[in-house]
């Protein structure tokens, strides 16, 4: 995380209530730039569809699912240059989804000071 200039993300207490009603979105907007270092996937819009493939062979909603479907579309078309990335990190994203544990459950923030190595390993993204 600290390689991609990404921190944890904190609730503002302006913003609690609001969360608690929506924990699905919640979970997973807190969880989104972690899923990018577990996964190994940048910030690019290659990196991007690799983690939303990953969520979305996961299964954590319907709309991710939609989004990846408009990403396939969109991202190409928005940065060229990335295209067999793209397409490389899709398959890669929906291949790590089927065989790991179901990640937006894990409790990442018990585990901070193990090696990631360890947590791959635990959650099955090696």
């Amino acid at each position: 995380m600290q390689a991609n200039q990404l921190k944890p993300l904190n609730i503002s207490p302006e913003l609690e209530d609001i969360a608690k009603r929506n924990l699905f979105a919640l979970r997973y907007l807190v969880t989104h730039d972690i899923f990018h270092v577990l996964l190994d996937f940048d910030t690019t819009y290659a990196g991007e569809i690799g983690v939303l493939a990953f969520a979305a062979t996961q299964n954590y909603s319907k709309s991710l699912q939609i989004g990846l479907c408009l990403a396939k579309l969109l991202y190409p078309i928005l940065a060229p240059q990335q295209i067999k990335g793209i397409f490389a990190n899709l398959a890669k994203g929906r291949e790590l989804g089927k065989k790991a544990d179901f990640l937006l459950g894990y409790r990442f923030e018990e585990h901070w000071e193990e090696p990631i190595e360890d947590v791959r390993k635990r959650l099955g993204l090696l």
